[in-house]
C-alpha cells in the first residue's frame, strides 16, 4: 500500500482538549503531520488521511522534551471545530462598546482632577459661527 506523510500547522485560539489526553493544551500554533493512503481503483492519485500527529509545546518544567500525540483527524477536526464555535461565542457577548476598561479609568481620573468635556462648558449656538468660550476660559487680556 502506497502512504505519504505531509505535515501543516494548525491555530487554536483558546485552550482545548483532545480525546484521550489527560490535562489541556494551551492555545497557540502546532505543526501536525498526517499519514495518508492512496486510495485504490481510482484514475487519479487521491489520498485518506489515516492518522494525524500532533507536535505538542515544550513544557518549561521539561526542557528539551519534545511530546508527539497521536489521534484520529476526525478528532483534530471536531477540536478545531469546538475552538472556532468558542471564537464565535467570545466574539459575540463583547460589548457593542469600544472602550475599554483603561479608557473608561483615564476618563473617569480626568474627571476627578476637574476636568471636564468641553460639551459641558461651552454653550451650544446654533449657526456656522464658532461658539463664545465662557469669561472663565478667555485669556486674561480679552476680558
Amino acid at each position: 500500500m502506497n502512504t505519504r506523510l505531509t505535515e501543516s500547522m494548525v491555530t487554536f485560539r483558546h485552550p482545548f482538549v483532545v480525546y484521550g489526553y489527560k490535562k489541556s493544551l494551551p492555545a497557540g500554533t502546532y505543526k501536525v503531520a498526517f499519514d495518508e493512503e492512496i486510495l485504490p481503483n481510482i484514475f487519479f492519485p487521491a489520498f485518506r488521511r489515516t492518522q494525524a500527529t500532533l507536535h505538542l509545546h515544550a513544557e518549561a518544567a521539561r526542557p528539551g522534551v519534545m511530546e508527539y500525540l497521536t489521534i484520529t483527524p476526525q478528532e483534530l477536526d471536531a477540536a478545531l471545530k469546538r475552538d472556532e464555535a468558542t471564537t464565535r461565542k467570545t466574539a459575540q457577548k463583547q460589548p457593542e462598546d469600544k472602550t475599554t476598561e483603561l479608557d473608561r479609568e483615564a476618563i473617569e481620573r480626568g474627571e476627578d482632577e476637574g476636568m471636564m468635556y468641553v460639551s459641558d462648558v461651552l454653550p451650544q449656538r446654533h449657526g456656522n459661527c464658532p461658539p463664545e468660550p465662557p469669561s472663565s476660559l478667555r485669556p486674561w487680556h480679552n476680558r
